[in-house]
């Protein structure tokens, strides 16, 4: 795993996207503390901003609210939108349809609308 350098909590002075991929998901975060600041990159993000040691946030598709008491920063908000890698089907979500009785054909058509289906051999 990626080593990021620790500093003190206390000692951020902001955090904000840098980057976004084409889908909007965050793409590098920069995070500034008064001696400078840090670039986090790809998955590394999920894990800087997990809610607890040793969890990931679940996806990169989210937006950062700041809440500042003068130049201190007192509540950090991320406001995630699911989870997962943002081509469209939910791997989750289609294990439970599945489940739940539907075919494959019906699980497609759900997360891909107006797709056709046609057998090839």
């Amino acid at each position: 795993a990626e080593k990021l350098p620790r500093a003190r909590a206390n000692d951020l002075r902001d955090l904000r996207p840098a980057a976004r991929t084409a889908s909007g998901r965050v793409a590098s975060l920069d995070l500034v503390g008064s001696g400078g600041s840090t670039a986090v990159q790809g998955q590394s993000i999920r894990r800087v901003l997990s809610p607890e040691p040793g969890t990931w946030l679940r996806s990169t598709d989210f937006t950062i609210k700041v809440t500042r008491s003068g130049s201190r920063i007192e509540r950090v908000t991320v406001e995630g939108r699911g989870n997962g890698h943002g081509v469209g089907m939910c791997q989750w979500g289609a294990i439970g349809r599945a489940r739940a009785g539907q075919d494959y054909a019906t699980i497609l058509m759900s997360y891909f609308p107006g797709t056709e289906l046609q057998r090839i051999y």
